[in-house]
């Protein structure tokens, strides 16, 4: 019986202990005094803010000298700088960029709609070129046919005639010479 009550203790503890603990995150947005000697007792001479570069002199630990682009010399704790770009400063990057893409993908929307009506303009003038085309063949077989005169040749009813006549006059010549060769049979 202790050794149960023991384990309900230890369970009732541990679900306390998470009932307790609650996760937070370290602000990204710091600002960190310099100092003119390594040491957190001397005030500070200046301020440096999330996203400075700065460039490193010295290296005491846990303190580093450093340079600002401004010309501010002093020590900061070397627990507030990284090498890493902060966070804050590659969001704005990527603003940027977004930004960027999104100006150049509205001047291809531009540039699509523009394109889309340049083609439904010429396939409208195609359309109307093809109906040009045909009305221009039909008017020049109907001139041609016009301009056949019977004096100058054999008119098309006769050049027809004649291929009719043509055509039977060989059918039974073909017909006639089958015939002899069979010795009169038909065929």
């Amino acid at each position: 019986m202790r050794y149960l009550s023991a384990i309900y203790c230890i369970v009732f503890l541990g679900l306390a202990n998470n009932v307790l603990a609650r996760t937070v995150f370290v602000n990204d947005q710091l600002r960190v005094g310099v100092r003119p000697q390594p040491s957190q007792v001397v005030a500070p001479i200046g301020v440096v803010l999330t996203g400075m570069k700065l460039d490193v002199l010295e290296h005491k630990p846990p303190f580093i000298k450093i340079r600002t682009k401004k010309g501010l010399e002093g020590w900061i704790k070397d627990i507030y700088v990284t090498d890493k770009v902060p966070a804050i400063l590659r969001l704005k990057d990527v603003e940027k960029q977004q930004k960027k893409f999104l100006s150049k993908m509205a001047e291809v929307e531009k540039t699509r709609a523009a394109l889309e009506e340049a083609n439904l303009i010429l396939n409208n003038q195609i359309d109307v070129l093809k109906k040009e085309r045909a009305e221009l063949q039909r008017s020049n077989a109907i001139q041609t046919i016009s301009n056949v005169r019977p004096e100058k040749g054999m008119t098309i009813a006769w050049l027809i005639a004649a291929m009719v006549i043509g055509f039977l006059v060989g059918y039974f010549w073909h017909r006639h010479q089958s015939m002899k060769r069979l010795g009169g049979l038909r065929i």
